[in-house]
């Protein structure tokens, strides 16, 4: 480190360390804050705190926290090369980095001073469930200035956690490592284009490669092994790979070849029927999550494929893409009422008030409209969600089993902490949710709190600091807490009213009041009403505060012409003799 830090005189304050020895393992531990270079741009690599632990063998134990979010942990030592072409190499680790994600990369790296990065050379990098999602090798590419798999070494692991692991990486889209998810997608060709017809369509977005396009029975397939006893999941994959179909596919087939592109249209056909939520075979219910961007282009790519339609097409085929491409077009149409006009949601027909994606679109722009929405809706856990973020009040029209959803009722009084009203009893006694309610504009989210929540100090600080009249809700005893009450008076001055009458007494917490209000000064004790600071400062923020000073000083002259300058009929409050000398 001292050599790092020599040799970097730029670096920002290149002595802001820290150094411990631990007396029970003999560790040295030294701590360095800040080693991004004033010279260099800063990366999402760039470090903000570097940690080394000095183990009694001589070990050096690393720990780097990035600015990305990304944490590296492990051995540290450092190679000594005579090469000087190959100092840029010349620092292994033996560890793990972790990824907010929940992605992680375990094995030995490589620092490249370079990229200022490290780069996993050999081992195994795990999906945020803990399976193993690639094993094998890697190396520095000059040229991508990237780490690329060794295509003779890494590869996916077997089957069984290649569905799960592959599937989650690609489509959920949180496989951020250095590299791009598709550069292990080539790596792994053979296997992708043997896989599943989930895996097989992926590898063909991506790469934008119609030989890799599943037939319709591997699809079908795969939607059902990977879907399993789970009803969700099922419907899950079928969305998230229609979304990305609806982005990442030609919206004109006529640059497909003719058999791929009856391919691509099976595909589409077969994603949608497995969101079919209708049992009515003469009708059709979705529910894609699609915008209605994108929902647009899947139409092009439907309405393309029916102009390229022929007597070779079976007339099942053409019913279905027929049907499928009315439903959705209908579909748009609503969501485009709906964007131009929220409230035409709470006139629709009751078949669109009972579709997800219209009823979504609604909710987003206007979550009152929520209450237009049908049953089944209302009991809908990402439409509900949708509404209660926009206006946290919504929770009202959601169903009773989500008024017990932790994770509505936080986005509900996250929106609307005035929303906390309408949560169960156990979730006003919860500490996440009730910080989250209090931290908003909401000024009596704390008087719907639990008892044990309004004698929590985190909470009734907090509380405060948003809405300084949030004190009246507070525990007798935090009303007595000079912290506490500072913060409620500075905000809101009459929040003095409610302290406790030492606080009323205290000259700081009272100044600070009539700074804030001067028509504070009414809750001061009888002494602090009679001093003068404190007064001037009352009258110099609201001339009528005159009125609530002692006798002798509404009797001064000069605090008396202070609050006749700053509000004239004040004289009103004058004391007796200056009422008399005004009679």
């Amino acid at each position: 480190m001292t050599d790092h830090l020599r040799n970097n005189p730029e670096a920002i304050d290149p002595y802001n360390t820290k150094i411990k020895i631990n007396n029970t393992n003999g560790e040295i531990e030294i701590q360095h804050y800040d080693l991004t270079f004033s010279s260099v741009q800063p990366t999402p690599f760039s470090s903000q705190q570097c940690a080394w632990r000095i183990r009694p063998d001589g070990q050096l134990f690393k720990s780097v926290q990035y600015a990305n979010g990304v944490r590296e942990t492990g051995i540290w030592k450092e190679n000594k090369l005579s090469n000087a072409s190959q100092a840029a190499r010349s620092h292994i680790i033996f560890g793990k980095r972790s990824w907010p994600n929940g992605i992680q990369e375990i094995g030995q790296f490589e620092y490249l001073p370079n990229i200022r990065q490290c780069g996993l050379i050999k081992g195994k990098v795990k999906d945020s469930q803990g399976a193993v999602v690639l094993e094998g090798r890697w190396s520095f590419n000059q040229a991508s200035g990237q780490m690329e798999p060794d295509t003779s070494s890494t590869k996916i692991s077997e089957y069984t956690v290649k569905s799960a692991s592959l599937l989650n990486a690609i489509l959920m889209r949180n496989f951020r490592l250095p590299q791009d998810a598709v550069a292990y997608l080539d790596a792994c060709n053979h296997e992708l284009k043997n896989d599943s017809g989930l895996a097989k369509l992926a590898y063909a977005i991506a790469k934008k490669d119609f030989n890799c396009l599943p037939n319709t029975n591997q699809l079908q397939g795969s939607l059902d092994n990977t879907g399993g006893n789970t009803p969700d999941i099922k419907p899950y994959l079928a969305r998230t790979m229609l979304e990305k179909l609806a982005t990442g596919m030609p919206p004109v087939l006529s640059v497909v070849r003719e058999t791929f592109a009856d391919r691509l249209i099976q595909n589409t056909l077969t994603l949608l029927k497995a969101l079919n939520t209708s049992n009515n075979t003469n009708t059709i219910q979705t529910k894609t999550h699609l915008s209605q961007i994108q929902l647009e282009k899947l139409l092009t790519l439907l309405t393309s494929g029916l102009e390229l339609a022929n007597a070779r097409h079976p007339a099942p085929l053409l019913n279905e893409l027929e049907q499928f491409t009315s439903h959705l077009r209908e579909k748009r149409a609503r969501m485009l009422d709906v964007i131009d006009t929220p409230a035409s949601f709470s006139n629709m027909p009751a078949d669109a008030r009972d579709d997800f994606d219209v009823a979504i679109t609604a909710v987003r722009l206007d979550g009152w409209l929520l209450q237009f929405a049908s049953d089944e809706l209302r009991n809908d856990r990402d439409i509900v969600g949708a509404a209660v973020q926009m206006y946290g009040d919504a929770l009202a029209f959601a169903s009773q089993s989500l008024h017990e959803d932790r994770e509505i009722i936080k986005k509900a009084v996250t929106s609307n902490g005035n929303s906390l009203r309408m949560a169960p009893l156990a979730l006003r006694d919860d500490l996440e949710i009730v910080l989250a309610a209090v931290r908003g504009p909401a000024g009596f989210a704390l008087k719907h709190a639990s008892h044990a929540m309004r004698n929590n100090r985190e909470v009734v600080l907090t509380a405060v600091r948003s809405r300084g009249q949030s004190l009246a809700f507070a525990n007798i005893r935090l009303r007595n807490d000079h912290e506490i009450v500072m913060n409620a008076v500075s905000r809101w001055g009459t929040a003095l009213r409610v302290a406790s009458p030492a606080l009323q007494n205290d000259r700081y917490i009272v100044l600070a009041a009539v700074k804030n209000n001067g028509l504070a000064l009414r809750y001061a004790s009888p002494t602090l009403r009679n001093n003068r600071e404190v007064v001037m400062k009352a009258i110099q923020n609201k001339g009528s505060a005159l009125q609530f000073a002692s006798d002798a000083l509404r009797n001064d002259p000069e605090i008396i012409m202070a609050a006749i300058q700053r509000w004239p009929p004040a004289l009103r409050y004058a004391g007796s003799r200056f009422q008399n000398v005004q009679r």
